[in-house]
């Protein structure tokens, strides 16, 4: 069967009840040739009536964060006991244990006990561990804890400019909730809660190990947070290792595009894990009911996830640009023509990434997305080649790619039943 064109209209009745959803103003992911903003991915809101207004208790969910100075303390503090401890594995050694007397989250035991001595263990205040949350972290208690602080100072290092803006509070749930008092058990306040908190920190991460296949797509919980941001409006941020980047690149432009679209791409609550099973099924039973319908969820979690995908190919593509750009000097005159090469570079890479993107949404009957995808690469299409003459190189291969696009496009408009437009496409490429 096929699905039905994906549009904003089609997402989950509950988005329309929730008031004064932010709109993040996401950063472009092209450089100024390609003119496509990522802003435009995000979901879109009608603010209405009061969603909250029965049963929410903004206290259950605090968006208090921890400082990178306690994220680091920690980290250093594990490393000395035992470097492959799991995320879950530092919980039961050293958080459980110093809560357990308050039965309160990390960040509450700081602020209950250490408002002026300084931790035992990690010697720091209240003031030098915890601070209102600008970053949340989306990770799977399974991975490796100094992997995944490790992934988040990369992150934090090569996006400055996002993580400077304002004071610098991560949110990690293993230290902003309390591992006394399971808060999934108050549904549907833990949902209303989680949806509540998402509007508040403007930025979202997902640590995704192990790069080729990410525990995080296959974790419950990890899913219905991410679902909570996508509904928020939020642009997910996927992060690698440093050392997985050439790589990822390497087999996503040589042979291995549909595999690693095809994790991304089959996303299904249904299917997900959960360590503790009693979450799992609560969480997708409150998916299950109305408003909410667990087919739709699924499609808007997967288009997000697709999207963030696209979004974090783009970045690792732009920083290898960045780096094309003193190897061009070599062989180019000026800081100009570097400039140019390197944008070609980007653009060549960015076109064909499209073409699979496109055929791949088209294989999986998501026809809307192939046939949105498709008319972007069109009218980049037309930059790189205007490119590719100002700098008097070949315009041939360019022009060839651009017709396979469109050949691409015209079976789409078949599919669909978009006779007339399939028509005018045909007429171009005969």
């Amino acid at each position: 069967m096929k699905s039905a064109s994906v549009s904003p209209n089609a997402i989950p009745n509950d988005l329309d009840l929730i008031p004064n959803l932010r709109r993040t103003n996401s950063p472009k992911f092209l450089n100024a040739t390609i003119n496509t903003n990522v802003s435009s991915i995000s979901l879109d809101a009608s603010p209405s009536s009061p969603f909250f207004d029965s049963g929410h208790d903004a206290s259950i969910i605090s968006n208090s964060g921890v400082t990178l100075t306690f994220i680091r303390k920690l980290k250093t503090f594990v490393n000395d006991r035992n470097a492959q401890w799991t995320t879950s594995q530092v919980c039961d050694a050293l958080i459980k244990p110093w809560t357990r007397l308050d039965k309160c989250s990390m960040i509450d035991s700081f602020l209950n006990n250490y408002t002026k001595d300084c931790h035992p263990e990690l010697g720091l205040t209240s003031d030098q561990a915890t601070i209102n949350a600008s970053l949340y972290i989306v990770h799977a208690w399974d991975s490796n804890f100094i992997e995944l602080v490790t992934s988040l100072e990369s992150f934090i290092e090569s996006n400055q400019n996002l993580c400077n803006s304002q004071p610098l509070g991560i949110w990690i749930d293993v230290f902003s909730t309390s591992l006394w008092h399971p808060i999934i058990h108050s549904l549907p306040n833990w949902t209303n809660n989680y949806l509540s908190l998402m509007k508040s920190i403007p930025i979202t991460v997902c640590i995704m190990k192990p790069w080729e296949n990410p525990l995080v797509l296959k974790d419950t919980r990890c899913l219905h947070h991410m679902y909570c941001n996508i509904r928020a409006g939020n642009t997910l941020h996927f992060q690698v290792a440093t050392t997985d980047k050439k790589i990822i690149l390497k087999k996503l432009f040589v042979e291995e595009f549909e595999k690693y679209f095809n994790i991304y791409y089959n996303i299904d609550f249904s299917t997900s894990l959960c360590n503790h099973t009693g979450d799992r099924d609560m969480i997708i039973e409150a998916l299950s009911q109305k408003p909410h319908n667990l087919y739709e969820v699924n499609k808007s979690l997967k288009k997000g996830i697709i999207q963030s995908f696209f979004l974090h190919v783009h970045e690792l593509i732009s920083e290898e640009k960045n780096k094309t750009k003193s190897r061009a000097n070599s062989f180019v005159g000026t800081v100009d023509d570097s400039s140019v090469v390197s944008d070609m570079f980007l653009n060549n890479h960015t076109l064909k990434l499209q073409y699979s993107l496109a055929y791949l949404y088209f294989k999986n009957n998501d026809l809307q997305l192939a046939e949105d995808t498709c008319k972007e690469n069109l009218q980049l299409h037309l930059q790189y080649i205007q490119m590719n003459l100002e700098a008097g190189k070949d315009t041939k291969p360019a022009t060839l790619a651009m017709l396979k696009m469109k050949s691409l496009l015209a079976n789409i408009y078949r599919e669909s039943k978009q006779l007339s437009f399939a028509q005018v496409m045909l007429a171009v490429l005969v």
